[in-house]
């Protein structure tokens, strides 16, 4: 199984110009099972029918949406999109007091064992304190299922010590290659962590277009 977890920069480029149907047509013709996509957002293009996740419905039928701004003008947030179904419609709220909403997308697929694997998605706090409190109650949704669960999303943790502090022995953080800013990456900002040990094979840069996002797509695969 393939999953992406992806930061689309509202769908805007590094130069902020708008590159939806880009995005849509490049994620539509690769062959993931699952997309994690965050940073979703409406505000370029109002009207729900041009929303670029409606024209991605037909190559990922099963989506789950979180919007933490929703309003007359925007709706802006991060999603599960699938190519099988998404079992399951759990969100969990992980805003850290006053600071901006953030939600964790929890949803299981069924594996091409026959069995079920559980899928967290998030995008977590620029404020360390905040993402610190976020990555300890990932770690504590996580460990509360009973079946392998994977991670995904751009955890804004810009060392690999700070999130094995926080979700501990709990989760398995998967070494990953650095995915922001996309020109020349420097820091993993975008990350998979999983259970049991050993359930991701591999993870990688997606060759999808590096041009259309201040991140690059991150490929984790089973």
């Amino acid at each position: 199984m393939r999953f992406v977890t992806w930061n689309v920069h509202s769908f805007r480029d590094a130069r902020g110009r708008y590159v939806g149907p880009q995005v849509v047509e490049a994620l539509a013709r690769f062959p993931a099972t699952v997309l994690a996509l965050q940073e979703i957002d409406s505000l370029v293009r109002p009207d729900a029918a041009r929303l670029p996740l409606a024209a991605l419905a037909d190559a990922y039928p099963y989506q789950r949406v979180t919007y933490t701004i929703e309003n007359r003008q925007r709706r802006y947030g991060h999603a599960l999109l699938s190519r099988v179904p998404l079992h399951g419609d759990r969100t969990h709220d992980v805003r850290y007091r006053g600071l901006e909403i953030r939600r964790l997308l929890d949803a299981e697929v069924d594996d091409d064992r026959g069995g079920r694997l559980r899928v967290i998605a998030a995008h977590l706090d620029l404020a360390p304190w905040a993402r610190y409190a976020q990555l300890r109650r990932i770690a504590q949704v996580a460990a509360a299922g009973d079946v392998p669960t994977l991670v995904l999303g751009d955890l804004n943790a810009w060392t690999a010590r700070a999130i094995r502090r926080r979700v501990g022995p709990a989760l398995e953080l998967v070494a990953s290659p650095p995915t922001f800013p996309a020109r020349r990456p420097r820091l993993a900002l975008d990350r998979a962590l999983c259970r049991p040990v050993g359930l991701v094979r591999r993870v990688s840069i997606a060759p999808l277009p590096r041009e259309l996002s201040d991140h690059l797509p991150l490929l984790v695969e089973l």
